[in-house]
C-alpha cells in the first residue's frame, strides 16, 4: 500500500477514453475540457500524467495507450469503444502508485474498479446518468443487497463529480456539483453589438432540437444559421437532416453553414443575436451555453437539464417552455444586456473557477485518505 501525503504540489492521472485527443479536433466537449483542466493545473505546478491517445497534444507527461484517437484511426473500429476505454482505465490504475489521486473522465462504468487500489479516484459524470434512482424499484427487496455490498466493496474509493445539480437528481451515490468552464484568455471574443442573425451551434440530431430551432424562427423575421455537422456513420442523424432539416434551407430565412472549426465557431457564436437550444433531453451541461455566453450573446433554451441552472432568465438569455415561448423570446432579445451576459460567464463558468474546484476536490479527498480530516 501506498504512503500518501499531502504536498502542494500533487501527483495527478488524468484518464480520458480513446475515441478522440485531447483536446480534440475542430469540436468542444469533454477532452477540450480535459486539456483546459490539465493545462490549469500544469501552470499551478502540479504533475500531471495523461492517459490518452498519441496524438494528444498536452504539455503532461503523455502515456499512449493507442497510437491515435480511434475516431480516425481505421484500425480504432476492431473493437468496440469500451475495449479501449478499459485499456486505459486499467493502464492508469496500474500505475496508481505514481499518483496521489487518478481522475477518470471515462464514466461510470470504469469507477466501479476503483476499489482494486489505493490511491483515490475523481469520476467526473460528463455524460448522462446511466443509473437513474427509478433504476433499483426494478429488483425485488432481496436483491438490493447485492447491490449495495457490490456499492460498498468496489465504489467506496471512487467519488463522483457531476457537473450540474440537474445531474445528481438521478443519482442514488452522494456527488460533489463541478460546473465545466472555460479559458477567458481563449474565449475573448466578446461582441457588445449582436449581428443580423441567430445562431444553433451543435451536432445536428434529434436531441439536440435544430427542427424546432427553426419553427421558433420562421415565426419571427430573423434569419437562423446553422452551424454543425451531421455524423455520416449515424443513420439516424443523416435521415434526420433529410427529413427535418434540409427542407428548411432555403439560404435566406434559414442558412446552413456546416460544420466549424473552433475560431469560426468564436466569431460564429460572437455575430449572432442570440444562440438558440431547443434541446429535447436533460442534457448534463451545454458546453454551447457558456460559449455563447463569453462571447456576450444570449441564450434561448428550453428548460430542460443544467440549462436552467447555467442560464439566468431575463439577464444571460431566456428560459422557455415551448417553441411559441421561444419564438416570443427572440422578439424579445434586444431587452438582453450583452454585457450582463459576459458577465455571467465570468463570474461562474470561467476554466479557472473549474479548476479551483478540481484543485480543492483533489486536496479534500487526498487528505481525508492521509487522515487529515
Amino acid at each position: 500500500m501506498k504512503n500518501h501525503t499531502l504536498n502542494n504540489r500533487l501527483r495527478i492521472a488524468q484518464v480520458t477514453g480513446l475515441h478522440e485527443s485531447v483536446p480534440p479536433v475542430n469540436k468542444s466537449g469533454l477532452e477540450q475540457l480535459v486539456h483546459y483542466l490539465i493545462e490549469g493545473l500544469i501552470k499551478r505546478g502540479h504533475s500531471v500524467t495523461l492517459f490518452g491517445t498519441g496524438d494528444s497534444k498536452t504539455s503532461a507527461e503523455l502515456v499512449p495507450v493507442w497510437p491515435m484517437a480511434t475516431t480516425r484511426d481505421p484500425l480504432g473500429k476492431i473493437l468496440p469503444d469500451q475495449t479501449y476505454t478499459t485499456w486505459a482505465v486499467s493502464e492508469a490504475y496500474l500505475q496508481s502508485e505514481r499518483f496521489d489521486i487518478i481522475h477518470n473522465h471515462t464514466g461510470w462504468v470504469s469507477g466501479h474498479f476503483a476499489g482494486l487500489i489505493d490511491t483515490p479516484v475523481v469520476t467526473t459524470l460528463h455524460h448522462p446518468v446511466p443509473s437513474p434512482k427509478g433504476f433499483f424499484d426494478q429488483f425485488p427487496d432481496e436483491y438490493l443487497s447485492y447491490f449495495k455490498t457490490f456499492e460498498d466493496d468496489h465504489f467506496k474509493n471512487n467519488h463522483l463529480v457531476a457537473v450540474s445539480h440537474s445531474q445528481t437528481r438521478h443519482l442514488v451515490q452522494p456527488a460533489t456539483v463541478i460546473h465545466n468552464g472555460i479559458p477567458e484568455e481563449e474565449w475573448s471574443t466578446y461582441s457588445s453589438k449582436p449581428g443580423d442573425y441567430l445562431a444553433y451551434l451543435g451536432y445536428i440530431s434529434g436531441n439536440k432540437g435544430v427542427h424546432e430551432a427553426i419553427l421558433a424562427t420562421l415565426n419571427t423575421n430573423e434569419t437562423l444559421k446553422i452551424a454543425g455537422g451531421v455524423d455520416e456513420n449515424d443513420f439516424r442523424s443523416i435521415e434526420y437532416f433529410n427529413d427535418k432539416v434540409k427542407p428548411y434551407i432555403d439560404h435566406e430565412q434559414i442558412i446552413y453553414v456546416g460544420a466549424l472549426d473552433n475560431n469560426e465557431k468564436k466569431e460564429f457564436l460572437a455575430g449572432a443575436k442570440a444562440t438558440l437550444m431547443p434541446i429535447q433531453w436533460d442534457e448534463p451541461f451545454g458546453l454551447v451555453a457558456i460559449e455563447s455566453m463569453s462571447c456576450g450573446t444570449p441564450v434561448i433554451a428550453l428548460n430542460k437539464g443544467a440549462l436552467p441552472e447555467i442560464v439566468e432568465s431575463g439577464i444571460s438569455g431566456y428560459i422557455v417552455d415551448s417553441i411559441s415561448e421561444m419564438t416570443q423570446a427572440i422578439n424579445n432579445i434586444n431587452a438582453i444586456n450583452r454585457e450582463h451576459v459576459r458577465q455571467r460567464y465570468l463570474n461562474e463558468f470561467t476554466a479557472k473557477k473549474m479548476i479551483d474546484a478540481y484543485e480543492q476536490e483533489y486536496k479534500r479527498l487526498i487528505s481525508r485518505k492521509v487522515g487529515l480530516l
